[in-house]
């Protein structure tokens, strides 16, 4: 492993432009969030985290050592040792967080830019309330609806009963619960963004992590938020579906 050296200096001198432009690659996202993790991987473990389902790791690894990885590296991020097996992190885990943030909150509103909203001003959003608490998601439903008349909500306990719901009746946001049982959130966000890429997806859970949060950021979410048993955590979630769906809340 080559010597790690302060490089607090150099975070300072990066072009956020560079930054950004580095950051907006999927492969290199999906690298940094899991060495923000662990601090240390080896090139296998971040060719695995990094390819998707329709992708052959084996190039995505000869990517990462070929173009992502020095792009990197160049950038003050990562070290990669001599024989190009083990990447560590040298930024700061906090400090890449929010550049992380911050990259797919700009992507996001790129991509909101490019495309006209499939929900008209007037026209209710349809959402999908997923938790595997029966009295929870009716409870919650029939809050929304009582309280914002351009919400309507139905249900679902698990992340199957989800997916009949999808196949059956258009939905223009989910709001997900992530500690559930047979398929998490995080692998219920991953199937969705794999068969319904343009449904919006909000994670909802009091059970939550950072991890948790990297980890549905780099899958796609729209929002991440932790449950709050009061008005003002309800009003939260409802300005984030607004966003989500409309661009504004």
């Amino acid at each position: 492993m080559t010597e790690r050296t302060d490089t607090t200096d150099e975070h300072d001198r990066i072009p956020s432009d560079d930054l950004f432009e580095a950051l907006a690659d999927r492969h290199r996202r999906e690298a940094l969030f899991h060495l923000r993790q662990n601090r240390l991987a080896t090139v296998d473990e971040l060719a695995v985290v990094a390819a998707q389902s329709n992708e052959n790791a084996e190039e995505v690894r000869t990517a990462l050592v070929d173009e992502h990885l020095p792009r990197l590296a160049d950038l003050g991020l990562v070290s990669v040792d001599d024989d190009e097996q083990h990447v560590e992190l040298i930024a700061d885990p906090a400090e890449l967080g929010e550049w992380l943030d911050l990259a797919l909150k700009l992507e996001v509103g790129v991509d909101e830019a490019k495309d006209e909203t499939t929900v008209a001003p007037d026209d209710p959003i349809r959402v999908l309330l997923v938790d595997d608490a029966p009295d929870f998601v009716s409870a919650v439903a029939d809050l929304l609806e009582r309280e914002h008349d351009d919400l309507e909500v139905v249900t679902a306990t698990s992340a199957p009963d989800a997916f009949t719901v999808l196949k059956t009746e258009d939905v223009d946001c989910i709001v997900s619960d992530y500690k559930m049982p047979a398929i998490d959130g995080l692998e219920f966000l991953d199937a969705v963004r794999d068969e319904y890429p343009d449904v919006s997806f909000i994670m909802f859970t009091n059970k939550g992590s950072e991890w948790a949060a990297g980890e549905a950021l780099a899958i796609g979410v729209n929002d991440y938020l932790q449950k709050e048993a009061n008005p003002e955590g309800y009003e939260k979630l409802v300005d984030s579906i607004r966003t989500a769906v409309r661009g504004t809340p």
